[in-house]
């Protein structure tokens, strides 16, 4: 399959919720923006983290994670977005929180409404295969992967309240949402990457981390044997000392044009199997004119930090274990490189971990060497490139 990266915007699917906005950031928080979406004729809030696409994350003011292009993207669930969609339109996600198939890493969609009569609110995921089969709905698969937890479930399709807590988030990092600035808070945990301190958010965990999440369940689809032995990052785990992390997010500091196209097929007679198993196929891409951001034929495309010699990045990591040997007195350790060579000198045994030994685990800001503890601020406005999959009102917040 040939990849396409599309400046799809994220940024009129945020929500505001009914309810007072917070007088201020809890202690000890990270704000995190926030977005609706649909699963199953419900409304969900998601986030936003790190995409395997540099467009995406140019166009949305996401962080690009390069080893999220090793995930094996056939077990991923799909996102779609659709690209003339208006008035209460927003995201539809396959699968939620709960269910065996959720997974916070998403491969993203596009969908175009070519039907003659009126594009209906699409707001579950069998309705846009149904429409896909009856071929008013043309749909793209992008190769874009996506890092979108969902958070709360289970809310009004007319956003009246907020619904519940994802079984998949620990009240303990769960911290609260201001209405007003549309913004989550998550509990900011501690690490050491190449010996200066960072926060990180821990979100999903896999079966063989979920002791770390009180109250939550386990998401298995995060393992390495699902999403790929490349696809994670590297956490290091040490007795009596924060934990150290092998990477951090690319900032992007240029761009260059570059554009690819994919091939053409559809749901056709798997449009069934789709709906069930989670998984499309492509159709060809949708060209609509006048919409804001799209030039055919080219795209701008972020390039990295080219001073950043360090490991990919993922928000996924697998966890190991540093051990200090029994009458060896612990040092402190503070990045891969010391660990190693505590390993190198006999102090320390690194163990590491089974494949199911994985979490999710944003760093939700662009590291800056030389800053220590740095905070994340969400933009306060909306994104103004891409493409703007619909906006809208309704009584109960605004898209």
């Amino acid at each position: 399959m040939v990849k396409h990266s599309l400046r799809i915007s994220l940024g009129l699917l945020l929500a505001v919720c009914i309810q007072p906005a917070m007088a201020q950031a809890p202690v000890g928080s990270v704000p995190v923006k926030t977005y609706t979406g649909y699963y199953n004729d419900t409304a969900v809030y998601f986030t936003a983290f790190e995409t395997n696409s540099a467009n995406f994350a140019a166009a949305n003011g996401l962080v690009l994670a390069p080893r999220l292009g090793q995930v094996n993207d056939a077990n991923l669930p799909q996102m779609i977005f659709f690209m003339n969609g208006a008035g209460r339109q927003t995201v539809v996600l396959e699968t939620a929180p709960g269910q065996p198939s959720y997974s916070p890493l998403w491969s993203v969609v596009n969908a175009t409404w070519t039907g003659t009569d009126p594009m209906p609110l699409i707001t579950n995921f069998a309705s846009a295969v149904q429409w896909n089969q009856q071929g008013k709905l043309l749909v793209q698969e992008t190769g874009i992967i996506f890092n979108g937890p969902v958070f709360m479930i289970n809310r009004p399709l007319d956003l009246s309240g907020n619904g519940t807590l994802a079984p998949t988030i620990s009240p303990n990092d769960f911290l609260g949402i201001d209405a007003a600035n549309r913004t989550a808070y998550f509990k900011a945990e501690q690490g050491y990457y190449n010996g200066q301190l960072v926060s990180f958010l821990a979100l999903e965990h896999a079966p063989g981390e979920i002791a770390d999440a009180p109250g939550a369940i386990p998401v298995p689809t995060i393992s390495l044997n699902v999403l790929g032995p490349n696809s994670a990052a590297n956490f290091y785990e040490i007795d009596g000392q924060l934990p150290v992390i092998d990477s951090i997010p690319i900032r992007q500091v240029a761009v260059v044009p570059g554009t690819t196209t994919p091939p053409s097929t559809n749901y056709g007679a798997a449009g069934a199997a789709g709906a069930a198993g989670g998984k499309s196929t492509e159709v060809p891409a949708p060209q609509p004119a006048g919409q804001t951001g799209q030039q055919p034929g080219a795209t701008q495309q972020p390039a990295a930090d080219q001073s950043y010699t360090g490991a990919p990045y993922s928000p996924i990591w697998h966890v190991s274990r540093v051990v200090f040997r029994t009458g060896i007195a612990p040092v402190p350790l503070r990045s891969v490189q010391e660990i190693q060579q505590a390993a190198s000198l006999g102090q320390v045994d690194v163990i590491p971990g089974a494949a199911d030994n994985t979490f999710n685990c944003p760093i939700p800001f662009y590291y800056q060497s030389g800053t220590t503890n740095p905070v994340y601020t969400p933009p306060t406005t909306n994104p103004t490139t891409g493409i703007n999959p619909g906006t809208g009102t309704t009584p109960g917040g605004t898209y």
